[in-house]
């Protein structure tokens, strides 16, 4: 008997699943950001290593967490909170052409927010097409939402636009990406986001001498350090 109440359970339960839509809302293109160039077209889960994924639940709390490579063309991470809410944000090939796939626990999601910046990834947007050099034809949010009560839509503003080798952005790509569910999101969403990266041209993202690597570091320390006791030395004498 216990099995099919289990059974009548699931079944009621699938019977009432709803289905909503994620779009785009539009952009906000205060506090542009200037970035080296755009390394090339196609970028991939794998390649937006260090972005930075932050979720607000109801009642305030927020849970985040780093996207990583998990294979040769997938990443994403994982959030868990210690009770038990959170969220599995995942995305496998090209962003132009492969989805996003999130899973909520334990709570009622109200925003998704990107910072792509962290991992040299900027969002690249349908139009201007093609936009900015290098960057070639874009996607705008647009996806589905599942959940087990009505509702769940979402809508996604473009934050921080990019401008690249000097010039003003020009309005399609943009390092941070909000998605607010403005009735809540208690289950699962699927979309298309495209997605580049920012370096050197034809590079690795974030290959650009903007920073010094650690190793590099290390060695401009010791100059400054050695000049400065050679400077003490010859002041001595």
């Amino acid at each position: 008997m216990r099995m099919r109440y289990v059974f009548l359970f699931l079944a009621a339960t699938a019977g009432s699943l709803s289905a909503g839509t994620i779009s785009t809302l539009g952009a906000d293109n205060t506090t542009p950001i200037i970035a080296t160039d755009i390394t090339g077209f196609a970028t991939t889960g794998a390649d937006m290593s260090g972005m930075t994924v932050t979720a607000t639940f109801t009642g305030g709390v927020t849970s985040g967490c780093v996207w990583a490579t998990t294979t040769a063309t997938g990443g994403g991470c994982l959030s868990l909170l210690g009770s038990g809410t959170g969220f599995l944000i995942q995305e496998t090939g090209d962003t132009f052409t492969s989805n996003w796939n999130l899973n909520i626990f334990g709570s009622t999601l109200l925003s998704l927010l990107f910072d792509g910046l962290p991992g040299f990834t900027v969002f690249d947007r349908t139009l201007p097409n093609t936009g900015t050099a290098g960057s070639e034809s874009g996607a705008d949010a647009n996806g589905t939402t599942t959940q087990l009560v009505p509702s769940g839509d979402g809508l996604a503003t473009y934050l921080n636009p990019v401008g690249t080798m000097g010039n003003a952005p020009v309005g399609d790509i943009y390092t941070r990406v909000r998605i607010d569910f403005a009735a809540g999101l208690q289950g699962s969403a699927t979309w298309l986001m495209d997605t580049d990266n920012i370096g050197a041209r034809g590079g690795s993202p974030g290959s650009q001498a903007v920073v010094p690597e650690p190793a590099s570091m290390l060695l401009i320390g010791i100059g400054l350090v050695g000049g400065a006791l050679l400077r003490r030395k010859q002041s001595v004498a």
